[in-house]
């Protein structure tokens, strides 16, 4: 009895311990009920490192894909030279803006002209906020006074003379005569006509905001804090604001021309 007992203990305790090996082994037969679960197991678990591994992949790489956007928005094609801008956007825009708000005298009395409709309104917001981000225009680096190529196959064109930059100032002054009309020349020397008299060169004034292009930033920052003051007042509709800050934008136009256009020019009042 007690030699029975004893060899069915044996059994059980030897058939626990088979059982016990083979959930644990690393060797577990796929086929068997244990060696399937380690399988899912060790599968899921796998699955699961390797997402890991790729969501740090997809972290470490992130930042240099971010850099390299960066650096791909800072590279610009600058077509427009800075006269273009200035003939394009700049003074069309601060006309808009100059000539928004004035007190005329004529015949009947005083003219008391300023924006009075939302339209009108909006039409001087427009011309404000073009002034404003031209001036981001104007300061890029490698914006140039001159074209440095010409179309190969352009044909001679007449051009007129190079105008000096417009500002109120410069519109109380300036006659019919100042407008001449230069020689035909070929396409590829559109910019050899001589400057108006009082005015340096393309290469001259070149040379200017290269040698200082800070300052050169900084004058077109100034015009930009001038727009910024003009865009308050419309904002208010305060037509007295405007007529102010429109001032203050002819004195920056005025305060960049003086320093590389006309530097040595003797002009009214000075």
């Amino acid at each position: 009895m007690y030699i029975r007992c004893c060899a069915i203990r044996t059994l059980i305790l030897w058939a626990g311990a088979t059982l016990g090996v083979g959930g644990c082994s690393s060797n577990t037969a796929p086929g068997t009920q244990a060696g399937q679960l380690q399988t899912a197991q060790s599968g899921r678990a796998a699955q699961g490192g390797t997402a890991e591994v790729g969501t740090a992949q997809g972290d470490a790489a992130r930042p240099a894909g971010a850099a390299q956007a960066a650096q791909s928005s800072q590279q610009y094609r600058l077509t427009a030279t800075i006269p273009d801008l200035m003939d394009g956007m700049i003074d069309p825009a601060a006309d808009v803006l100059w000539d928004s708000v004035a007190y005329i005298a004529t015949p009947k009395g005083v003219e008391d002209r300023q924006p009075r409709t939302d339209e009108e309104w909006k039409t001087v917001r427009n011309s404000a906020i073009t002034l404003i981000e031209a001036a981001n225009l104007l300061s890029m680096p490698g914006r140039r006074v001159d074209a440095v190529h010409a179309p190969a196959d352009a044909t001679p064109t007449t051009r007129a003379a190079p105008t000096t930059p417009t500002t109120r100032a410069t519109q109380l002054v300036r006659t019919a005569s100042d407008v001449t009309t230069a020689p035909t020349a070929p396409a590829n020397a559109i910019n050899d006509a001589p400057p108006p008299l009082g005015e340096l060169s393309h290469a001259e004034i070149q040379q200017r905001i290269d040698a200082t292009h800070d300052a050169f930033t900084q004058f077109a920052r100034n015009l930009q804090d001038a727009g910024l003051k003009a865009l308050a007042a419309i904002t208010a509709k305060d037509a007295q604001g405007l007529m102010d800050a429109g001032g203050i934008i002819d004195e920056a136009c005025e305060a960049c021309h003086v320093t590389y256009w006309y530097p040595n020019q003797k002009r009214p009042g000075t």
